[in-house]
């Protein structure tokens, strides 16, 4: 029977397994949400003018097998900001949260172990990855299941499709892989087109374009194969278009075109954002 799990991943990409036995994250708390409301009187009615999600603040005992292990746990943290990862009992789904630490209490170590108070102050909000990459080479839609979803689509204009469950705005990264010249998108969600963008630049073989919302501020870059930065593109883009693609709630689709001959392959990453988990 599989157990709920929790991992920490630090700024250098390691990752810490909290499900270990020397170092054990339980008595969690704060995995759920909380909103700000601000209501007006208008006669006997209380009228809602605006509401807002507070940051999520998870929290536990970390149950640390020696002072050792603790000590270690102590240098990885601080390669912040940290993503904590939870996968609930019997769903394969990895639910993510980049946080900070807010508070790491040390104690002395009791009937065999050194219990630690730890809570995070979360950066955004809990989401799940989706990956959906467009390749000319296949020929009928496939999906694979890894540590997140991938989905294959063989649409020769350069469509990609994904689906949202959630009624939160969920950021994306657009990756369009050279070469291709001066290429332009449009998002449409349930079939009713949102947001547009272009950039006046050319992306040679071996380079690729992102256009990035999933962190602020947002960027509009090339890198080479091995993801070194070649060049910062923002001031090449329409400023006449929205640009940048968040994701809503239901069927969203991004058509992608060029000025170039060759056939364009592109990747979506979407983090599908949740109030909790």
């Amino acid at each position: 029977m599989s157990i709920r799990s929790f991992t920490l991943k630090n700024s250098n990409g390691i990752i810490w397994d909290l499900n270990n036995t020397d170092s054990f994250f339980t008595e969690i708390d704060g995995m759920g949400h909380e909103r700000d409301y601000n209501f007006e009187s208008v006669g006997n009615y209380h009228v809602e003018i605006a509401s807002e999600l507070k940051q999520a603040e998870p929290r536990g005992i970390i149950r640390f097998s020696n002072y050792q292990k603790c000590n270690d746990f102590i240098k990885f943290i601080q390669a912040s900001p940290l993503i904590l990862s939870y996968t609930m009992p019997g769903v394969s789904t990895v639910y993510s949260l980049k946080v900070r630490i807010r508070k790491f209490e040390k104690k002395e170590i009791e009937a065999g172990n050194l219990p630690c108070d730890i809570s995070f102050l979360g950066i955004g909000q809990y989401y799940k990855t989706l990956t959906v990459e467009k390749e000319s080479t296949i020929t009928t839609g496939k999906v694979y299941t890894y540590t997140y979803p991938y989905t294959y689509s063989d649409n020769a204009s350069g469509e990609v499709t994904l689906q949202s469950d959630s009624i939160l705005d969920s950021p994306c990264r657009l990756i369009i892989f050279g070469p291709c010249i001066n290429p332009s998108w449009s998002h449409y969600v349930n079939d009713i087109i949102t947001t547009s963008g272009k950039v006046n630049c050319t992306v040679s073989t071996g380079e690729r374009l992102i256009i990035d919302s999933t962190s602020i501020p947002y960027s509009i870059k090339k890198y080479d194969g091995f993801m070194n930065l070649i060049s910062d593109c923002y001031a090449d883009s329409d400023f006449s278009t929205g640009r940048f693609v968040n994701l809503k709630l239901g069927e969203n689709k991004i058509a992608f075109m060029h000025e170039g001959s060759d056939e364009l392959k592109v990747t979506v990453e979407a983090l599908i954002q949740y109030e909790s988990v």
